[in-house]
């Protein structure tokens, strides 16, 4: 049992062997012999390129299958062409398949020229009867003709037409194989025409419409709209004619797109219509909120303005301007400008800031606003008003406002907020204004007057307890106390504010030239005392003193100061009339403050270059150098010089006491008898001395000088 099955092993080795050695059947070896694969030798076409309607042949060489082509062509033989006509640009392609469904593709791509109509136009599109039209065509690819009895034309060159009515007219252009093109054209025989001149662009709510009309019978009417919005044209004669206009207001509208309509009719009801678009974009708007005119940065400045445009965003270039520096920009924005700005660099200067808001059509709103930088740790903060101050005393201040040529005044009480409005006539610009103890003084002349201080005339107005008093057309005027004094018809007036009472003092003789006038410089006390000269040789004559109408002739000159017992002038050699100095007169003597100087080369102001109050008299002097220097004389008249700078020093404010403010290299300086130069700050604003305490206004802000 167990020797047969061993055999059994054996034999199902054997036979295993035998299977792995390739034993069997030769039907086992064939296998199927591979499809050829689809070849394309080339496939071209007879022309790529032909025009519209032209017959071309494709061509195809291929092997080892079967071969269509797209687009319609449909199953082609190898080397045998087919012809076709393409009727668009086409990209024709060309597949052959074996019979196991391999497939290989070529292209081959065809550009068709289509005539072409380049532009078909006419000269008018509306016509009155009788009248001709030229028609002109611009073609390419093939020959043209225009129906109606206009004919054959060739591109480009223009032909002339008489429709007796309204036509359509046809181009058609043809190629060599029959396909064509065409347009058309309408030319309106009407019985008037409308042309209609307007701006494209308006900038504000009024449309200024311009019409012409050219027509075989009269006008009955023509009228114009855009919307809702109607008015009737009226006939405006001009030197070639005329034509009809009005104006349509579209306030309250958006800026956007409108249609103005025009219809015009004759008296035989033939009527016609005309459109045009136009466009209403107003110039963007700007809102200043901060910096207020006359704001004094210290020198951090608070810049809050925005700028609104219906249509678009809008660019905003803020810009400072000095005497010494023109346009630096300080900052850019969009739509809105927020934030605080550094302007140490323009410390102790007046700045104007240019903004300039621009839209996305390029309009521009621009406006300015004066500030002042000014950031002395001496100068402590009175009060912030509302508008510029003029004029200020130890509880009020006069502050001045100008907008679109109409000037305001009011007097605010410094310790409140109470105001009362000075009255103002319109339309007039205010030269000068000062507090009274009534009320206040100002001049003011119209708004397009070109006014020169010294030269020009100006109307006066006193505005006493409440009452407006026009004092007329006046000189310059002077102001102390309750009084007041100015020139008014060749006359020297005092005026008692208390009393409202004038009082003639002298005659004065103006200096004319030019149609202008010179005035004589006067000057009144509070106590009433008028200084002046009569100004017999223009500028220069015998400097006389009334008080209480009693008249005196002290010396001669011009330019003279009083405080009522001291008076400082000008003294010019009466011989020569080319040299002057400083002089004084204490009522009884002349004392000569200075030495003789040149006229020519020397000319000074007075209360820059000399001042009196309360029997301290101030006057500058030359230096080494010619600089000027800034001297005081006491009431016991001491001599004393208060700067010894290299270069000019000048007369701010002398105080009752001999303290005196001064100017020098644009900053000032508070000089006391017998002590060192304080600085204060810079030279702006205006300084006074009130009830032993000193004051600058700046801008709108009141300063008070605090030295602890």
């Amino acid at each position: 049992m167990i020797a047969m099955t061993k055999h059994i092993f054996l034999y199902f080795i054997f036979i295993t062997l035998l299977t792995a050695c390739g034993g069997g059947s030769d039907a086992d070896n064939n296998q199927p012999t591979p499809e050829p694969a689809p070849i394309i030798s080339s496939f071209t076409a007879s022309k790529t390129t032909i025009m519209a309607g032209e017959t071309i042949e494709l061509f195809a060489d291929f092997s080892n299958g079967t071969a269509s082509i797209d687009n319609g062509v449909g199953t082609i033989s190898s080397n045998t062409p087919v012809s076709i006509i393409p009727e668009n640009n086409t990209t024709y392609m060309l597949t052959v398949t074996n019979s196991a469904g391999v497939t290989v593709t070529a292209q081959v791509a065809i550009e068709i020229i289509l005539p072409e109509i380049i532009s078909f136009s006419v000269s008018a599109s509306e016509i009155l009867a009788g009248d001709k039209v030229k028609i002109i065509a611009d073609f390419s690819h093939g020959t043209a003709s225009i129906d109606n009895n206009v004919g054959e034309i060739t591109s480009g060159i223009e032909k002339t037409i008489f429709p007796e009515t309204t036509t359509i007219y046809t181009l058609t252009v043809t190629n060599d194989y029959g396909v064509s093109t065409t347009q058309t054209i309408t030319v309106e025989v009407v019985p008037l025409l409308v042309n209609i001149f307007v701006p494209n662009t308006i900038t504000d709510t009024s449309v200024p419409v311009g019409v012409t009309i050219e027509s075989t019978f009269e006008i009955n009417e023509i009228t114009a709209s855009i919307e809702e919005l109607t008015t009737q044209l009226e006939f405006v004669p001009t030197g070639n004619g005329g034509y009809y206009g009005s104006t349509i207001y579209l306030t309250g509208k958006p800026d956007g797109e409108y249609t103005l309509t025009v219809t015009a009719t004759d008296i035989f009801a033939g009527s016609n219509t005309a459109t045009k678009t136009i466009i209403m974009d107003n110039p963007p708007s700007i809102t200043l909120t901060t910096p207020l005119e006359g704001t004094v940065a210290t020198p951090e400045l608070s810049i809050n303005l925005s700028c609104d445009d219906n249509v678009s965003d809008t660019e905003i270039t803020v810009r400072a301007t000095t005497n010494w520096q023109d346009g630096n920009i300080l900052t850019t924005g969009v739509n809105q400008i927020q934030g605080t700005f550094d302007l140490s660099a323009y410390e102790g200067q007046a700045v104007t800031l240019n903004t300039e808001c621009k839209d996305s059509s390029n309009q521009l709103t621009s406006t300015s606003t004066s500030i002042f930088v000014e950031s002395s740790n001496i100068l402590r903060t009175i009060k912030d008003f509302s508008t510029a101050i003029t004029d200020y005393d130890n509880s009020r201040a006069l502050v001045h406002k100008t907008n679109n040529n109409n000037a305001s005044l009011a007097i605010t009480n410094i310790n409140s907020n109470n105001d009362e409005t000075v009255d103002v006539p319109s339309n007039v610009i205010i030269v000068d204004s000062m507090l009274t103890p009534t009320g206040a003084v100002y001049q003011a002349v119209n708004s397009d007057w070109n006014y020169e201080p010294r030269h020009s005339l100006a109307v006066t107005y006193d505005w006493n307890n409440g009452e407006l008093l026009n004092l007329g057309w006046t000189g310059s005027v002077s102001a102390a106390g309750n009084y007041l004094s100015y020139i008014q018809n060749d006359s020297l007036w005092q005026r008692n504010l208390l009393t409202k009472a004038n009082t003639w003092m002298s005659s004065i003789s103006t200096h004319r030239y030019e149609n202008e006038n010179d005035y004589s410089l006067h000057d009144i006390s509070g106590n009433g005392t008028v200084v002046y000269n009569i100004s017999a040789q223009g500028y220069v004559s015998d400097i006389k003193k009334n008080d209480n109408n009693s008249v005196t002739t002290f010396s001669f000159g011009r330019d003279p100061l009083t405080d009522g017992t001291i008076s400082v002038y000008l003294k010019v050699n009466r011989v020569t009339n080319t040299t002057l100095a400083i002089a004084m007169h204490d009522g009884n003597n002349e004392v000569m403050l200075t030495d003789s100087y040149d006229y020519d080369s020397f000319d000074p102001e007075p209360h820059t270059y000399y001042a009196v109050n309360n029997g301290w008299v101030a006057y500058t002097n030359l230096g080494s150098t010619e600089q000027t220097h800034v001297w005081t004389r006491d009431t016991q008249g001491t001599l004393a010089q208060r700067t010894f700078f290299s270069s000019d020093s000048l007369i701010d404010t002398l105080a009752d006491n001999g303290e005196l403010m001064l100017i020098h290299d644009n900053k000032r300086y508070l000089s006391k008898p017998n002590e060192e130069l304080i600085l204060i700050g810079s030279s702006l604003g205006k300084s006074k001395y009130i009830n032993g305490k000193w004051y600058i206004a700046i801008g709108r802000t009141l300063f008070q000088i605090n030295l602890d």
